[in-house]
Protein backbone atom coordinates (compact mmCIF):
# COMPACT_ATOMS: atom_id res chain seq x y z
CA UNK A 1 0.00 0.00 0.00
CA UNK A 2 1.21 3.68 -0.90
CA UNK A 3 0.09 6.90 -0.23
CA UNK A 4 -1.45 8.36 2.91
CA UNK A 5 -3.76 6.29 4.76
CA UNK A 6 -5.29 8.73 6.89
CA UNK A 7 -2.16 9.76 8.64
CA UNK A 8 -1.15 13.71 8.46
CA UNK A 9 2.08 14.07 7.36
CA UNK A 10 2.54 17.51 7.95
CA UNK A 11 2.25 16.88 11.59
CA UNK A 12 5.48 17.12 12.99
CA UNK A 13 7.39 16.94 16.60
CA UNK A 14 10.68 18.49 18.18
CA UNK A 15 11.31 16.00 21.43
CA UNK A 16 13.71 14.45 23.04
CA UNK A 17 13.91 10.64 24.71
CA UNK A 18 15.90 9.02 26.93
CA UNK A 19 16.43 4.58 26.19
CA UNK A 20 15.12 2.29 28.30
CA UNK A 21 16.70 -1.06 28.91
CA UNK A 22 18.10 -0.77 24.88
CA UNK A 23 21.30 1.01 24.93
CA UNK A 24 22.53 3.01 28.34
CA UNK A 25 25.61 4.88 26.98
CA UNK A 26 27.91 5.95 24.08
CA UNK A 27 31.46 6.99 24.17
CA UNK A 28 32.15 10.34 22.34
CA UNK A 29 33.91 8.48 19.60
CA UNK A 30 31.17 6.77 18.82
CA UNK A 31 28.52 9.50 19.04
CA UNK A 32 31.04 11.81 16.68
CA UNK A 33 30.81 9.00 14.28
CA UNK A 34 27.51 8.40 14.30
CA UNK A 35 26.77 12.27 13.66
CA UNK A 36 29.74 12.27 10.96
CA UNK A 37 27.57 13.36 7.66
CA UNK A 38 30.68 12.60 5.65
CA UNK A 39 31.52 9.89 3.66
CA UNK A 40 32.10 6.74 5.99
CA UNK A 41 30.11 8.49 8.33
CA UNK A 42 26.94 6.55 10.31
CA UNK A 43 24.45 9.66 10.27
CA UNK A 44 22.93 9.29 6.64
CA UNK A 45 22.57 5.33 8.08
CA UNK A 46 21.57 6.77 11.13
CA UNK A 47 18.64 8.88 10.15
CA UNK A 48 17.29 7.09 7.58
CA UNK A 49 16.37 3.91 10.00
CA UNK A 50 15.25 6.08 12.63
CA UNK A 51 12.59 7.82 10.50
CA UNK A 52 11.47 4.82 9.27
CA UNK A 53 11.36 3.29 12.79
CA UNK A 54 9.39 6.58 13.81
CA UNK A 55 6.83 5.83 10.88
CA UNK A 56 6.10 2.32 12.26
CA UNK A 57 2.63 1.35 12.21
CA UNK A 58 1.54 3.86 9.07
CA UNK A 59 0.85 1.49 6.28
CA UNK A 60 3.35 3.35 4.07
CA UNK A 61 5.66 1.54 2.24
CA UNK A 62 6.69 4.06 0.17
CA UNK A 63 9.92 5.19 0.79
CA UNK A 64 10.06 8.72 -1.31
CA UNK A 65 7.00 9.43 0.37
CA UNK A 66 8.39 9.30 3.54
CA UNK A 67 11.49 11.02 3.18
CA UNK A 68 10.04 13.74 1.04
CA UNK A 69 7.25 14.08 3.86
CA UNK A 70 10.24 14.87 6.35
CA UNK A 71 13.32 16.20 4.64
CA UNK A 72 13.55 18.64 7.37
CA UNK A 73 14.03 15.69 10.26
CA UNK A 74 17.15 15.84 11.77
CA UNK A 75 18.40 13.61 14.88
CA UNK A 76 20.90 14.23 17.37
CA UNK A 77 22.50 12.56 20.40
CA UNK A 78 23.01 14.73 23.53
CA UNK A 79 25.54 13.37 26.40
CA UNK A 80 24.68 13.49 30.05
CA UNK A 81 26.36 12.74 33.00
CA UNK A 82 24.01 9.83 33.48
CA UNK A 83 23.53 8.16 29.96
CA UNK A 84 22.04 9.81 26.44
CA UNK A 85 19.36 11.24 24.78
CA UNK A 86 17.85 11.50 21.20
CA UNK A 87 17.30 15.29 20.29
CA UNK A 88 14.27 15.02 17.19
CA UNK A 89 13.15 17.95 14.96
CA UNK A 90 10.80 17.61 12.80
CA UNK A 91 10.18 14.13 13.73
CA UNK A 92 6.40 12.32 12.74
CA UNK A 93 3.54 13.11 15.26
CA UNK A 94 2.44 10.00 14.43
CA UNK A 95 5.19 8.53 16.68
CA UNK A 96 3.68 10.64 19.50
CA UNK A 97 0.52 10.97 21.99
CA UNK A 98 0.00 13.85 24.29
CA UNK A 99 3.54 14.77 23.72
CA UNK A 100 5.30 11.75 24.88
CA UNK A 101 6.61 9.23 22.54
CA UNK A 102 4.85 5.76 22.21
CA UNK A 103 7.27 3.14 23.96
CA UNK A 104 7.03 0.89 21.70
CA UNK A 105 8.45 3.46 18.87
CA UNK A 106 10.72 4.35 21.68
CA UNK A 107 12.12 1.22 22.02
CA UNK A 108 12.31 0.32 17.97
CA UNK A 109 14.47 4.20 18.07
CA UNK A 110 16.90 2.77 20.15
CA UNK A 111 17.18 -1.03 18.83
CA UNK A 112 18.14 0.81 15.60
CA UNK A 113 20.93 2.68 17.44
CA UNK A 114 22.30 -0.49 19.25
CA UNK A 115 22.18 -2.03 16.01
CA UNK A 116 24.35 0.45 14.26
CA UNK A 117 26.37 0.64 16.77
CA UNK A 118 27.52 -2.36 17.59
CA UNK A 119 27.61 -3.58 13.74
CA UNK A 120 30.31 -0.30 13.30
CA UNK A 121 32.23 -1.05 16.00
CA UNK A 122 32.00 -4.82 16.95
CA UNK A 123 31.32 -6.63 13.35
CA UNK A 124 33.08 -4.43 10.93
CA UNK A 125 36.47 -4.66 13.02
CA UNK A 126 36.91 -7.91 14.18
CA UNK A 127 35.17 -10.34 11.30
CA UNK A 128 35.80 -11.37 8.04
CA UNK A 129 32.76 -10.74 6.26
CA UNK A 130 34.36 -12.38 3.01
CA UNK A 131 34.94 -16.14 5.23
CA UNK A 132 31.78 -17.89 5.69
CA UNK A 133 32.27 -19.08 9.13
CA UNK A 134 33.09 -15.62 9.97
CA UNK A 135 29.73 -14.34 8.52
CA UNK A 136 27.74 -16.85 10.82
CA UNK A 137 30.25 -16.16 14.39
CA UNK A 138 28.77 -12.34 13.46
CA UNK A 139 25.33 -12.86 13.19
CA UNK A 140 25.13 -14.76 16.08
CA UNK A 141 26.93 -12.04 18.04
CA UNK A 142 24.57 -9.59 16.76
CA UNK A 143 21.60 -12.00 17.81
CA UNK A 144 22.62 -12.12 21.28
CA UNK A 145 23.80 -8.86 21.49
CA UNK A 146 20.38 -8.04 20.34
CA UNK A 147 19.05 -10.29 23.32
CA UNK A 148 16.79 -12.68 20.76
CA UNK A 149 19.12 -15.76 22.08
CA UNK A 150 18.37 -15.17 26.04
CA UNK A 151 15.38 -17.35 25.37
CA UNK A 152 15.59 -20.20 27.34
CA UNK A 153 12.19 -22.17 27.07
CA UNK A 154 11.36 -24.63 24.61
CA UNK A 155 11.96 -24.21 20.71
CA UNK A 156 8.84 -21.94 20.24
CA UNK A 157 9.98 -19.83 17.28
CA UNK A 158 8.38 -19.90 14.18
CA UNK A 159 9.72 -18.27 11.08
CA UNK A 160 6.92 -16.65 8.39
CA UNK A 161 7.73 -15.70 4.84
CA UNK A 162 5.77 -14.18 2.72
CA UNK A 163 4.37 -10.86 0.82
CA UNK A 164 4.43 -7.92 2.36
CA UNK A 165 1.54 -6.03 -0.36
CA UNK A 166 -1.28 -8.87 -0.56
CA UNK A 167 -5.03 -9.22 -0.80
CA UNK A 168 -7.60 -8.96 1.91
CA UNK A 169 -8.09 -13.00 2.32
CA UNK A 170 -4.51 -13.53 2.14
CA UNK A 171 -3.87 -11.48 5.50
CA UNK A 172 -7.04 -13.08 7.36
CA UNK A 173 -5.16 -16.27 6.82
CA UNK A 174 -1.70 -15.73 7.88
CA UNK A 175 -3.75 -14.09 10.97
CA UNK A 176 -5.08 -17.07 11.42
CA UNK A 177 -2.16 -19.35 11.49
CA UNK A 178 -0.53 -16.74 13.86
CA UNK A 179 -3.42 -17.42 16.15
CA UNK A 180 -3.17 -21.51 15.89
CA UNK A 181 0.80 -21.13 16.46
CA UNK A 182 -0.06 -18.54 19.27
CA UNK A 183 -3.07 -21.02 20.55
CA UNK A 184 0.05 -23.11 20.87
CA UNK A 185 2.58 -21.90 22.64
CA UNK A 186 4.74 -20.99 19.81
CA UNK A 187 6.48 -17.02 18.97
CA UNK A 188 6.79 -15.49 15.94
CA UNK A 189 9.97 -13.82 13.87
CA UNK A 190 9.26 -12.13 10.38
CA UNK A 191 10.50 -9.61 8.55
CA UNK A 192 8.60 -7.52 10.89
CA UNK A 193 6.92 -5.30 8.20
CA UNK A 194 3.24 -5.14 7.53
CA UNK A 195 0.99 -8.19 5.64
CA UNK A 196 2.54 -11.59 6.02
CA UNK A 197 5.12 -10.09 8.51
CA UNK A 198 2.12 -8.61 10.68
CA UNK A 199 -1.00 -11.33 9.99
CA UNK A 200 0.90 -14.02 11.50
CA UNK A 201 2.09 -11.69 15.06
CA UNK A 202 -1.33 -10.35 14.92
CA UNK A 203 -3.18 -13.60 14.97
CA UNK A 204 -0.13 -14.92 17.58
CA UNK A 205 -0.99 -12.04 20.24
CA UNK A 206 -4.96 -13.29 20.11
CA UNK A 207 -3.80 -16.99 20.78
CA UNK A 208 -1.21 -15.99 23.15
CA UNK A 209 -3.85 -14.01 25.51
CA UNK A 210 -6.49 -16.92 25.11
CA UNK A 211 -3.26 -18.83 26.77
CA UNK A 212 -2.34 -16.62 29.16
CA UNK A 213 1.10 -16.31 28.00
CA UNK A 214 2.54 -12.91 28.60
CA UNK A 215 5.95 -13.52 27.44
CA UNK A 216 4.93 -14.64 24.01
CA UNK A 217 8.36 -13.04 21.54
CA UNK A 218 7.59 -11.13 18.17
CA UNK A 219 11.14 -10.52 16.70
CA UNK A 220 10.98 -8.57 13.55
CA UNK A 221 14.37 -8.84 11.44
CA UNK A 222 15.22 -5.94 9.10
CA UNK A 223 18.05 -4.29 7.44
CA UNK A 224 18.98 -0.72 6.21
CA UNK A 225 17.82 -1.55 2.68
CA UNK A 226 14.14 -2.31 3.14
CA UNK A 227 13.21 -0.88 6.40
CA UNK A 228 11.93 2.53 4.92
CA UNK A 229 9.72 0.45 2.48
CA UNK A 230 8.80 -1.99 5.17
CA UNK A 231 8.83 -0.63 8.59
CA UNK A 232 8.33 -2.39 11.47
CA UNK A 233 4.50 -2.92 12.28
CA UNK A 234 3.91 -2.11 16.40
CA UNK A 235 3.89 -5.61 17.05
CA UNK A 236 6.77 -6.21 17.07
CA UNK A 237 8.84 -6.44 20.68
CA UNK A 238 12.24 -7.23 19.74
CA UNK A 239 13.62 -5.71 16.77
CA UNK A 240 17.32 -6.36 14.59
CA UNK A 241 18.59 -4.25 12.70
CA UNK A 242 21.07 -6.93 10.27
CA UNK A 243 24.26 -4.97 8.41
CA UNK A 244 22.33 -6.26 4.59
CA UNK A 245 20.29 -8.77 3.18
CA UNK A 246 22.12 -11.92 3.27
CA UNK A 247 22.97 -12.04 6.93
CA UNK A 248 19.15 -10.98 7.04
CA UNK A 249 18.39 -14.54 5.57
CA UNK A 250 20.99 -16.26 7.69
CA UNK A 251 19.80 -14.67 11.16
CA UNK A 252 15.81 -16.13 9.98
CA UNK A 253 17.47 -19.19 9.72
CA UNK A 254 20.12 -19.72 12.85
CA UNK A 255 16.78 -18.65 15.20
CA UNK A 256 14.51 -20.28 13.56
CA UNK A 257 12.61 -23.94 15.02
CA UNK A 258 10.35 -23.83 12.11
CA UNK A 259 9.35 -22.02 8.74
CA UNK A 260 5.97 -20.82 7.58
CA UNK A 261 5.51 -19.66 3.78
CA UNK A 262 2.39 -17.69 2.73
CA UNK A 263 2.32 -15.92 -0.67
CA UNK A 264 4.94 -13.86 -1.25
CA UNK A 265 6.80 -12.11 -4.34
CA UNK A 266 10.16 -11.81 -5.39
CA UNK A 267 11.64 -11.09 -1.82
CA UNK A 268 9.62 -14.56 -0.70
CA UNK A 269 10.99 -16.28 -3.84
CA UNK A 270 14.88 -15.21 -2.58
CA UNK A 271 13.57 -16.61 1.22
CA UNK A 272 13.09 -20.00 -0.41
CA UNK A 273 15.72 -20.12 -3.00
CA UNK A 274 18.17 -19.63 -0.15
CA UNK A 275 16.65 -21.97 2.22
CA UNK A 276 16.72 -24.71 -0.32
CA UNK A 277 20.02 -24.60 -0.48
CA UNK A 278 20.60 -25.22 2.85
CA UNK A 279 18.65 -27.64 2.92
CA UNK A 280 19.90 -29.38 -0.09
CA UNK A 281 23.59 -29.10 1.04
CA UNK A 282 24.67 -33.18 1.73
CA UNK A 283 26.39 -31.25 4.78
CA UNK A 284 22.78 -30.35 6.30
CA UNK A 285 21.02 -33.96 5.54
CA UNK A 286 21.06 -34.57 9.71
CA UNK A 287 19.63 -31.64 10.25
CA UNK A 288 15.86 -31.04 11.02
CA UNK A 289 13.76 -27.87 10.34
CA UNK A 290 10.31 -27.95 10.01
CA UNK A 291 9.09 -26.38 6.43
CA UNK A 292 5.31 -25.56 5.79
CA UNK A 293 4.16 -24.17 2.31
CA UNK A 294 0.43 -22.99 2.92
CA UNK A 295 -2.08 -20.34 1.79
CA UNK A 296 -5.69 -19.71 1.41
CA UNK A 297 -8.45 -21.40 -1.12
CA UNK A 298 -7.79 -18.62 -3.15
CA UNK A 299 -4.40 -18.54 -3.41
CA UNK A 300 -4.82 -21.92 -5.46
CA UNK A 301 -4.21 -21.11 -8.37
CA UNK A 302 -2.65 -17.92 -10.54
CA UNK A 303 -3.26 -15.51 -13.53
CA UNK A 304 -1.35 -12.41 -15.25
CA UNK A 305 -2.26 -9.40 -16.67
CA UNK A 306 -1.16 -8.17 -19.44
CA UNK A 307 -1.57 -4.85 -20.57
CA UNK A 308 -2.14 -3.66 -24.36
CA UNK A 309 -1.15 -0.85 -26.80
CA UNK A 310 -5.06 -0.29 -27.75
CA UNK A 311 -6.14 -0.17 -24.48
CA UNK A 312 -7.12 -3.21 -23.99
CA UNK A 313 -5.72 -5.84 -21.26
CA UNK A 314 -5.00 -9.94 -21.91
CA UNK A 315 -5.56 -12.36 -18.85
CA UNK A 316 -2.50 -14.06 -20.70
CA UNK A 317 -2.23 -16.60 -18.03
CA UNK A 318 -4.85 -18.73 -16.11
CA UNK A 319 -4.58 -21.71 -13.72
CA UNK A 320 -5.14 -23.87 -10.73
CA UNK A 321 -2.88 -26.38 -9.24
CA UNK A 322 -4.72 -29.89 -10.24
CA UNK A 323 -5.55 -31.03 -6.92
CA UNK A 324 -7.71 -27.73 -6.71
CA UNK A 325 -9.56 -28.45 -10.32
CA UNK A 326 -13.27 -28.75 -10.14
CA UNK A 327 -13.57 -27.37 -6.50
CA UNK A 328 -15.42 -23.88 -7.33
CA UNK A 329 -12.14 -21.45 -6.66
CA UNK A 330 -11.80 -20.97 -10.52
CA UNK A 331 -14.97 -18.66 -9.94
CA UNK A 332 -13.59 -16.77 -7.49
CA UNK A 333 -10.29 -16.17 -9.10
CA UNK A 334 -11.44 -15.51 -12.09
CA UNK A 335 -14.06 -12.97 -11.61
CA UNK A 336 -10.78 -11.01 -9.46
CA UNK A 337 -8.29 -11.28 -12.31
CA UNK A 338 -11.23 -9.78 -14.42
CA UNK A 339 -11.98 -7.04 -11.87
CA UNK A 340 -8.09 -6.37 -11.58
CA UNK A 341 -8.13 -6.15 -15.29
CA UNK A 342 -10.54 -3.47 -15.12
CA UNK A 343 -9.42 -1.67 -12.77
CA UNK A 344 -6.35 -1.00 -14.62
CA UNK A 345 -8.35 0.78 -16.57
CA UNK A 346 -9.06 -1.34 -19.35
CA UNK A 347 -11.21 -0.60 -22.38
CA UNK A 348 -11.82 -4.26 -23.00
CA UNK A 349 -10.76 -7.54 -21.55
CA UNK A 350 -9.96 -10.82 -22.96
CA UNK A 351 -8.81 -14.03 -22.74
CA UNK A 352 -7.87 -17.26 -25.23
CA UNK A 353 -8.43 -20.59 -24.88
CA UNK A 354 -7.87 -24.03 -26.32
CA UNK A 355 -9.14 -27.53 -26.16
CA UNK A 356 -5.97 -28.08 -24.28
CA UNK A 357 -7.58 -26.48 -21.49
CA UNK A 358 -9.23 -28.40 -18.93
CA UNK A 359 -13.24 -29.28 -19.71
CA UNK A 360 -13.94 -26.81 -16.65
CA UNK A 361 -12.24 -23.41 -18.19
CA UNK A 362 -14.66 -22.31 -21.28
CA UNK A 363 -17.98 -22.85 -19.52
CA UNK A 364 -16.32 -20.65 -16.26
CA UNK A 365 -15.41 -17.89 -18.97
CA UNK A 366 -18.96 -17.96 -20.04
CA UNK A 367 -20.13 -18.07 -17.03
CA UNK A 368 -18.35 -15.06 -15.65
CA UNK A 369 -19.86 -13.14 -18.31
CA UNK A 370 -17.32 -13.70 -21.36
CA UNK A 371 -18.28 -14.10 -24.73
CA UNK A 372 -16.60 -15.66 -27.79
CA UNK A 373 -15.62 -12.88 -30.64
CA UNK A 374 -13.31 -15.18 -33.03
CA UNK A 375 -12.78 -18.55 -33.10
CA UNK A 376 -9.51 -20.39 -35.17
CA UNK A 377 -8.31 -24.07 -35.50
CA UNK A 378 -4.95 -25.02 -35.89
CA UNK A 379 -2.46 -27.43 -35.48
CA UNK A 380 0.04 -27.65 -32.86
CA UNK A 381 2.66 -29.84 -32.08
CA UNK A 382 3.60 -30.45 -28.23
CA UNK A 383 6.56 -31.87 -27.01
CA UNK A 384 6.62 -35.56 -26.49
CA UNK A 385 7.09 -34.69 -22.46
Amino acid sequence: MSGNPGIDLTAVVHARVSPKGVLDNLSQQEVDKLLDRGQGGLYPLFRRCALAVLNSGTLIDDARLIFDAYKDFEIRIVREPWGIKLEMQHAPGSAFVDGEMIRGVKEHLFSVLRDIVYTHNEIVARFDLEDSASITNAIFCILRNARTLDHKGRPDLVVCWGGHSIPREEYDYTKQVGYELGLRGLSVCTGCGPGAMKGPMKGATIGHSKQRIKDGRYIGITEPGIIAAEPPNPIVNQLVIMPDIEKRLEAFVRLCHGIVVFPGGAGTAEEILYLLGILLDPANASQQLPLVFTGPRESAGYFELDRHDDGAVEIAYFGLRPEFIGRGIGKAMLTRAADEAWALGANRVWLHTCTLDSAHALPNYLARGFTQFRRETYTAELPDD
